[in-house]
């Protein structure tokens, strides 16, 4: 019960009881009769002359004792005679028409006239104009807001009360309150109780005197001194009820409304207030019957009506509540109230439109009543017709400038169409008129937080908690505040005072659990998400949040029995269609998961987030055009969204359209500026265009715009990589790595690099460190495997391609790891088992294909070898490599002719490469074309002028050309090129020798020597050169050095046999000579000479000596590519 329905019948029940106020009640109950039976206006006309009775026996005691306030003159007396009778007539013939039908109309008239020459009539008249004054001073106090909008018809002990001008008591009430009537009174009432303490109704007015001052103790003394001055007056208890439920103490006060019933259980009014007190402690179920038991009394007094209506509203009856608000208005029409009431209530229906009717209805009424208005704007705003709402809270202010709530009201429109600093001064002027509700501070933070001021939020809502730190909802509010600014460690401690303020709310469990899922508290975050459905488990909302926890932490399958639970709950909602869509993606269920997001689409078509994660899935998909179609309708429906475009942008990308990506990336930075990833994606579009340099600049911008994303610096670190920018690309590595120290990729993006770079030790620490930090990778095992046997680590090497195997047996490619290490072992039966499984795992890879051909054809079946080059070439045409292996095959078993159309196709399909002219020029010379075969060195030299192979085959054909001085120029260039191959040393001391500067030969023997100390052919080329100068025992020595490098070479053998024939050591000689033909068949001619002569020996010797590999050297890269 509000204070408003406290004084309001208090100040009726004062009037019916006091002298002065006992007059007022009678010209009130004329405005009823017509609600009563001929029974009841009888009593009436009893009252009013009772009542006049005790009137001008309490003004004769004013008048003896001096009382302040004399009355007017005798002169003024029939003057206020007939003012008081004019407005007496206005008032019966606008409001008790009913007079002219009443048999006893002309009796109770009799009665007024009767009295009205009596003298101090007057004072009648007084009082009358002192309530007309005050009556919309009374009438405006502000009421207390349920909700965001104020819940009209409060106030009930004085709406639902049998007086029909309501104003006119609320006036009178306010008047005494202004005119600081009530300590005169209480000496009056003193004064009076000394001279006639027998008389209850004295003590029962000062009673009343005393509650309207709020001394409420005091008050019910004087009550119960009434009631035991005359125990059978039924108002004294009931007056004494409400004092006592003024002071909450509620279990009293329905004790004496039930006093009062009993007493007199005939008075219909007892049995509303009672069902008033009962629905103001939410007993709505008993209010209802007493409300019934009113009606049943008086079934022509409206109020009650109205009364039950607003129980069974409070209790979501709304239908029949509108069935008595229906009966409250057919009995008076002309009451704005009902149609009020009937407009919450259709308003809490969600009817808005009818509930604009019935306000319109109230405001036509009683124009001058600004909650009408006010309610009506809280009903458009539902509707979001927000102009019109402004208009009519204007209107409310207008009417009652006083009242905080309107402009609380009006502040809330505002914030909801963003005109945030409008909203603020609203907030602000609410606050100035009512510094002590704490509702407008907490609008103003939530409005401050809209702002993204979260600072000056805070403060507000702590003083909206100062104000009242009771209300768990500005607790809630605070937390979700901090919440947003990421500290959600004092997030959750505010959520648990609100909790704890008030346990019942699921909401705020929710939101506990939507915090702790924030910082990865999964599992508590699952346990509050329960309580939250426990509390409520209607809400469809929770079961949401409960999935996607579940999503977070891959309990997919749980995760789909949450959002079914919530569509089940609601069906309309879209998220969760789309929710499950996601979840179902992740699961790799792609098929189904586009059926939820065509769901969530159809059920909310306007939303643009649909259509941009449907194009998600379907990228995934690698349906990327239908992606972009999605992608076109999410920009579409919001062309704001920068993620639409970038999402564009990627998809773009994946099917190579470059130059529209880097538009829709454009569009992106353009919407949004500060968002690095926009960048850091045209940083990659960039990239693949080869634009490096750009590129670098859209990674510098994505770090600048985001400096602690580790994965910029990865970006800018392989780009860098890719320029061959290898110091820079390893600083970039390492920030990375400091940025975000457990990330594998960044330590396996370092291991790379630093393998490229030969520094083999290091990149093995660095994929370590990878393997450490994700040891289910198994490239990453694959990748160790290369670089350890990049350094001839075959063996540790073998275990970890092993373990890459057995991290992902499925995968073709570490099996084809595995053989080439197995070929570089010269393990090549293995290697060929291994190169078989990476066929069967993958057939169509033609790279298996190839380098398998290459391993048969180390093996020297080269005949098998062609059929495996034929299955690379058939399984890509266009990779020229592989023209080029079997052009080398071909050349080996000297079908030249076919080698060089082999040669041609893989230079037609690669023009540039190098290596095939080089190729080519070798067969040419095979087969004595030199010219042609110059003009293909000088092609690969032209290709790639860096590699001293092509210099060399150039001077090799120049020397078979006899051009011996250009042979000497080109070695010079290959020796420029690479000063550390010892061949090339070799070979320009055969130049030199066919060239008789032996001298100068000798000098490059032994750089070849030093170079390669290892290679048997260069200690013989010495020897022989030795021989030629008859510097046998010298020769001896090197040719010595060359059997003892490679004892199984005939050649070495004999030409040491030849030089010991020279020193006539041929004992010596003959035996070697015979051991060799034992060895080797191959010196069989010198079994029918067992002396060969110098010229013989010098003819075959040279051939050897100047013999060249012309074999290229064709196989995988250390790191498993062609």
């Amino acid at each position: 019960m509000s204070q408003n329905e406290f004084n309001q019948e208090l100040v009726r029940k004062s009037i019916e009881n006091q002298t002065l106020n006992l007059c007022t009640n009678i010209f009130h109950q004329l405005g009823r009769i017509h609600n009563l039976k001929i029974q009841n206006q009888q009593q009436f006309a009893q009252q009013i002359i009772q009542g006049y009775k005790l009137f001008r026996l309490t003004n004769n005691r004013e008048q003896n004792n001096s009382i302040k306030g004399s009355y007017k003159c005798i002169d003024q007396k029939k003057k206020s005679i007939q003012k008081f009778y004019i407005y007496q007539k206005q008032l019966l013939v606008k409001n008790l028409n009913y007079l002219k039908q009443s048999s006893k109309a002309n009796d109770v008239k009799k009665v007024i006239l009767k009295y009205s020459n009596e003298d101090h009539i007057h004072l009648i008249l007084q009082l009358m104009n002192q309530n007309q004054n005050n009556a919309n001073n009374f009438n405006n106090k502000g009421k207390k807001p349920n909700s965001d909008f104020q819940i009209l018809g409060s106030g009930d002990f004085y709406n639902d009360s049998d007086c029909q001008n309501s104003e006119y008591y609320i006036k009178k009430d306010n008047s005494l309150y202004k005119m600081n009537r009530f300590r005169e009174e209480l000496q009056d009432y003193d004064s009076a109780i000394q001279k006639n303490p027998e008389n209850a109704d004295l003590y029962f007015g000062k009673a009343i005197a005393l509650f309207n001052m709020n001394r409420f103790v005091e008050a019910l003394e004087y009550y119960d001194s009434a009631i035991q001055k005359n125990p059978e007056n039924a108002d004294y208890y009931k007056c004494k009820a409400i004092a006592l439920f003024k002071m909450n103490r509620f279990v009293e006060a329905l004790e004496y409304f039930n006093s009062a019933i009993q007493k007199n259980p005939e008075n219909a009014d007892y049995y509303k207030c009672k069902a008033i007190a009962l629905r103001s402690i939410n007993r709505f179920v008993e209010a209802l019957i007493y409300f019934d038991s009113a009606i049943q009394k008086n079934p022509e007094n409206a109020d009650y009506y109205k009364g039950k209506a607003i129980a069974l509203r409070s209790i979501n009856r709304f239908e029949e509540a509108l069935q008595y608000y229906d009966l409250a208005i057919q009995i008076n029409p002309e009451n704005a109230d009902y149609y009020n009431g009937k407009a919450i209530t259709l308003f809490k229906m969600n009817r808005y439109e009818e509930a604009l009717m019935y306000y319109d209805s109230a405001i036509q009424k009683n124009p001058e009543n600004a909650d009408y208005y006010n309610g009506k704007a809280i009903a458009l705003r539902s509707i979001n017709r927000f102009e019109e709402a402004l208009i009519y809270f204007d209107s409310a202010i207008q009417k009652n400038p006083e009242n905080a709530e309107y402009y609380n009201g009006k502040g809330i429109s505002l914030l909801q169409i963003n005109r945030f600093e409008e909203a603020l001064q609203y907030y602000d002027s609410a606050i100035q008129q009512n510094p002590e509700e704490a509702d407008y501070y907490n609008y103003k933070a939530i409005t401050l937080e809209k702002m993204n001021r979260f600072e000056e939020a805070l403060e507000y809502y702590d003083s909206a908690i100062q104000k009242n730190p009771e209300n768990a909802e500005y607790f809630n509010c605070k937390a979700i505040a901090l919440f947003k600014m990421n500290r959600f460690e004092e997030a959750l401690e505010y959520y648990d005072s609100a909790i704890q303020k008030n346990s019942e709310n699921a909401d705020y469990y929710n939101g506990k659990a939507i915090a702790l899922r924030s910082i990865n508290r999964f599992e508590e975050a699952l346990i509050y998400f329960d309580s939250a459905i426990q509390k409520n488990p209607e809400n469809a909302e929770y079961y949401n949040g409960k999935g996607i926890s579940l999503l977070q932490i891959n309990r997919f399958e749980e995760a789909l029995q949450y959002y079914d639970s919530a569509i089940q709950q609601n069906p309309e909602e879209a998220d969760y269609y789309n929710y499950k869509a996601i979840t179902l993606e992740k699961m790799n269920r792609f098929e189904e998961a586009l059926e939820y997001y065509d769901s969530a689409i159809q059920k909310n078509p306007e939303n643009a987030e649909y259509f941009n994660c449907k194009a998600i899935a379907l990228f995934k998909m690698n349906r990327f055009e239908e992606a972009l179609e999605y992608y076109d309708s999410a920009i579409q429906k919001n062309s704001e969204n920068a993620d639409y475009y970038n999402g564009k942008a990627i998809a773009l990308r994946s099917i190579n359209r470059f130059e529209e990506a880097l538009e829709y990336y454009d569009s992106a930075i353009q919407k949004n500026s500060e968002n690095a990833d926009y960048y850091n994606g045209k940083a990659i579009a960039l990239r693949s265009i080869n634009r490096f340099e750009e590129a670098l600049e859209y990674y510098d911008s994505a770090i600048q715009k985001n400096s602690e994303n580790a994965d910029f610096y990865y970006g800018k670190a392989n780009l860098l990589q890719k320029m061959n920018r290898f110091e820079e690309a390893l600083e970039y590595y390492d920030s990375a790595i400091q940025k975000n120290p457990e990330k594998d990729d960044f330590y396996y993006g370092k291991a790379n690099l630093l393998q490229k770079m030969n520094r083999f030790e290091e990149a093995l620490e660095y994929y370590d460190s990878a393997i450490q930090k994700n040891s289910e990778i198994a490239e990453y095992y694959k990748c160790k495997a290369i670089a350890l046997r990049s350094i001839n680590r075959f063996e540790e090497a073998l275990y970890y391609h092993d373990t890459a195997i057995k991290q992902n047996p499925e995968d073709a490619d570490y099996y084809y790891c595995k053989a080439i290490a197995l070929a570089k072992m010269n393990r090549f039966e293995e290697a060929l088992e291994y190169y078989d499984s990476a066929i069967q795992k993958n057939p169509e890879d033609a790279d298996c294909y190839y380098s398998k051909a290459i391993a048969i054809c180390k093996m020297n079946r080269f005949e098998e070898a062609l059929e495996y080059f034929d299955s690379a070439i058939q399984k890509n045409p266009e990779n020229a490599d592989y023209y080029n292996g079997k052009a080398i095959a071909l050349r080996s078993i000297n079908r030249f002719e076919e080698a060089l159309e082999y040669y041609d196709s893989a230079i037609q399909k690669n023009p540039e490469k190098a290596n095939y002219y080089h190729g080519k020029a070798i067969a040419l010379r095979s087969i004595n074309r030199f010219d042609a075969a110059l003009e293909n060195n000088d092609f690969a030299i032209q290709k790639n002028t860096e590699n001293a192979d092509y210099y060399k085959c150039k001077a090799i054909a120049l020397t078979q050309m006899n051009r011996f001085e250009e042979a000497l120029v080109y070695y010079d260039s290959a020796i420029h090129s690479n000063p550390n191959n010892a061949d090339l040393y070799y070979g320009k001391a055969t130049a030199l020798y066919l060239l008789n500067r032996f001298e100068e030969a000798l000098v490059y023997f032994d750089s070849a020597i030093q170079k390669n100390p290892e290679n048997a052919d260069f200690y013989y080329g010495k020897g022989i050169l030795l021989y030629v100068l008859n510097r046998f025992e010298e020769a001896l020595v090197y040719f010595d050095s060359a059997i003892q490098k490679n004892p199984e070479n005939a050649s070495y053998q004999n030409g040491k046999v030849i030089a010991l024939q020279k020193i006539n050591r041929f004992e010596k000689a003959q035996k070697i000579f015979d051991l060799d033909i034992q060895k080797n068949t191959k010196n069989q001619e010198y079994l029918n000479s067992k002396v060969t002569t110098e010229t013989t020996f010098c003819e075959i010797q040279q051939q050897q000596l100047f013999q060249v590999s012309n074999y290229e050297s064709i196989g995988p890269n250390n790191d498993g590519s062609i």
